[in-house]
């Protein structure tokens, strides 16, 4: 399936005149999802190394593309079954060095309780955002978050709730713009990987209505 950039609804067919177009995970999309995760989680300079956050990043990355981004691993179950989706925008720009590629992606997961406690109804997590350093400017991670919002709603899921690191304010405007709120946030207390509440880094918890 397809979607057209703007409505983020099924495309009949593939409009050339979109920029991006956004459609639904196909396995053999694995390999260029986890090169833009990794590639986005890497874009802040607290993330790199000699960043405070540096060890954990690699950590987080290295976990997430063997476990919910590896469609022979915990993908299925996390975002592949019921209610939950996976999306990836591909660049549909004819001068692109990326034509043809993806360049953004979302994970929507579906849960019965909401896992940071903002409601006691059903919730859509917003998982695994991230956006090609040469296509930011295009609005693919607004259409992204417009599609996941139009998928969770058509399936009577009325709240979607995220988190994003404190270090990552681009991301926090973004969803902003979009019309989350902020909620708590939690400072990492990881000795494994040289953190404490000290460093004053963690996450931030933002959620929206639908």
């Amino acid at each position: 399936r397809t979607f057209n950039m703007v409505t983020g609804l099924p495309a009949v067919a593939s409009a050339p005149s979109d920029p991006v177009l956004i459609r639904t995970f196909a396995v053999e999309d694995a390999e260029q999802v986890h090169k833009v995760f990794a590639d986005g989680m890497m874009a802040y300079p607290e993330h790199v190394d000699g960043g405070v956050l540096a060890p954990f990043v690699k950590n987080y990355i290295s976990s997430a593309i063997a476990d919910d981004l590896n469609p022979e691993g915990g993908m299925k179950k996390t975002f592949l079954e019921g209610s939950s989706s996976f999306w990836c925008a591909v660049d549909q720009r004819k001068d692109s060095p990326t034509h043809g590629r993806i360049i953004g992606i979302v994970g929507g997961q579906a849960l019965d309780t909401d896992p940071y406690k903002t409601c006691p109804e059903p919730v859509m997590e917003l998982r695994r955002m991230a956006v090609h350093a040469g296509a930011r400017g295009l609005g693919v991670a607004s259409a992204l978050v417009k599609t996941l919002e139009d998928h969770a709603r058509a399936r009577g899921i009325c709240r979607v709730v995220l988190s994003t690191g404190t270090v990552m304010i681009a991301a926090q405007r973004l969803y902003e713009r979009c019309g989350y709120v902020e909620g708590r946030i939690e400072l990492f207390e990881e000795p494994e990987f040289n953190l404490s509440k000290a460093d004053n880094v963690g996450f931030v918890v933002l959620s929206k209505l639908l």
